[in-house]
């Protein structure tokens, strides 16, 4: 089977947490309807993928800005919001 790509229409957000805390991001996530879909890149280092549309980027990246006063989260390509 060959790997999934992202849609053309989305942007890749890529982060890392703690992976006890993979769970709690997909569930959060999932309560912001359409906010961003997450996937799992790498479950042993906490890597995750997050295509969002362009139009949610600004409330993705606070999201993301007020997940990381709670957990410790990184944004690996944080030059997608510029």
């Amino acid at each position: 089977m060959p790997p999934l790509s992202a849609p053309t229409d989305s942007t890749q957000v890529r982060i890392k947490v703690n992976p006890k805390e993979i769970i709690y991001i997909h569930g959060i996530l999932e309560a912001y309807d359409h906010l961003a879909i997450v996937r799992t890149l790498d479950n042993r280092n906490g890597i995750l993928e997050l295509l969002a549309s362009p139009s949610f980027l600004e409330d993705l990246h606070e999201l993301l800005n007020a997940l990381s006063l709670e957990i410790a989260l990184e944004i690996l390509n944080p030059e997608v919001f510029h």
